[in-house]
């Protein structure tokens, strides 16, 4: 039976047949429930937060989790002394390894333990690249063509145009407005959506969340979330608004970082064949988890970047890097060399910037919908420099 949780704490909470069964085997109706209640301020958003962690931490070892070792160990020795009345003597080992439960929640929750013991959890994450037992990185070799094109499993749907619109956040899967046909949602089943260079999309996912996709991107997804948390893989740039959720925590995973977020809005750029990562933070909360597992939090306005092995978190204009979404570039005392990859991104065509140029940063904003060629002049005529066509290379060369 459902209880009052206003004034529960963390060890009384893990003994609740309820919020076991709902954490582990999570149901629309179970999240609405704890979402409401976080959202009245009916739970200590801290006591669930480290209850849930604490619970999913018993097979995600030898992952980790952001709730300290001596924390666990504490409540796990407080829950044994009210269950048993005596310790077992092999609670000295670390609670990250633990893989037994306590003999009540056993059996209040014996089901629910054979489902863990059957599919380990994975962690928030440090950049793995599997969702739902899945390696995405079969998914992610799909063959590029110049189409913005949707994998449904068997089925493969490209669209034709500069930009597409893919919605699941009703009852089936519509394009650009129009519903297809015979396309039932299936729980965990992965569809991969891959925007070549030169074309933009926008993605709704089954929860609402919607994510501006940029030029050579690929996003993996499941057509309707599953388990206890909504993962995604990302290889390339998004710009995501995600649907707030407490109970049920958005994973954006890529290559080099796993990054966990709480109803947020953010711009993630990881393409996998460059060695810089960057995440900013617009709105909400965000916390990433790099290849080495060190977790960095990030408040709004400011952006966690990496490269290699050196990473940091410092203040920045957040409209210098989602502005893309809405069709226009805006930079700051930025390289040259920097702003011409960009372009190369956009407009599907290679420009690159000599050495004459190394020392040269411009200010200013571009329309990407114009002309490739009216862009490019504007660049010249702010930093004083011109432009070759190479035909043979088919490349613009920037130079002084």
């Amino acid at each position: 039976m459902k209880r009052d949780y206003t004034h529960i704490s963390t060890e009384e909470l893990l003994q609740d047949d309820f919020f076991i069964s709902s954490i582990i085997n999570p149901t629309e109706e179970t999240q609405i429930f704890w979402e409401r209640r976080l959202a009245d301020g009916n739970i200590d958003p801290e006591v669930f937060r480290e209850a849930r962690n604490i619970l999913l931490s018993l097979n995600r070892a030898p992952h980790r989790t952001d709730v300290p070792e001596e924390r666990i160990e504490k409540l796990w020795e407080r829950i044994e002394d009210s269950v048993n009345g005596v310790r077992p003597a092999s609670r000295r080992t670390p609670a990250a390894k633990r893989w037994m439960w306590p003999a009540a929640l056993v059996a209040s929750a014996a089901c629910i333990a054979v489902a863990i013991i059957l599919r380990p959890l994975t962690g928030p994450d440090n950049g793995t690249t599997t969702i739902n037992g899945t390696d995405v990185r079969t998914l992610a070799h799909t063959e590029d063509t110049n189409y913005i094109k949707l994998v449904l499993g068997e089925k493969v749907v490209e669209m034709p145009g500069d930009e597409a619109r893919v919605d699941y956040s009703r009852n089936g899967l519509t394009i650009n407005e129009q519903e297809i046909a015979g396309q039932d949602r299936e729980q965990g089943k992965l569809n991969l959506l891959a925007v070549p260079y030169g074309k933009r999309s926008t993605l709704i996912l089954a929860d609402s969340s919607r994510l501006w996709i940029n030029a050579g991107t690929k996003v993996i997804y499941p057509e309707k979330f599953a388990g206890d948390r909504r993962e995604i893989y990302v290889d390339g740039e998004v710009y995501g608004e995600i649907a707030h959720n407490l109970a049920w925590p958005f994973v954006i995973k890529t290559k080099r970082a796993g990054i966990e977020v709480l109803g947020t809005t953010l711009n993630v750029n990881a393409y996998e064949k460059e060695e810089e990562l960057s995440v900013v933070l617009v709105g909400g909360k965000v916390a990433v988890t790099n290849a080495k597992g060190r977790k960095s939090e990030l408040a709004p306005n400011q952006m966690y970047f990496s490269s290699g092995e050196h990473d940091y978190i410092t203040a920045v204009d957040v409209e210098e890097y989602v502005s893309w979404k809405d069709g226009n570039y805006k930079f700051r005392n930025e390289k040259i060399a920097t702003i011409v990859k960009r372009l190369s991104k956009y407009y599907n065509i290679n420009i690159v910037a000599d050495l004459s140029t190394s020392g040269l940063t411009c200010s200013g904003e571009l329309i990407l919908k114009d002309e490739l060629i009216r862009v490019l002049d504007v660049i010249c005529n702010t930093a004083q420099i011109q432009y070759t066509w190479d035909s043979e290379k088919r490349t613009y060369m920037l130079h002084r």
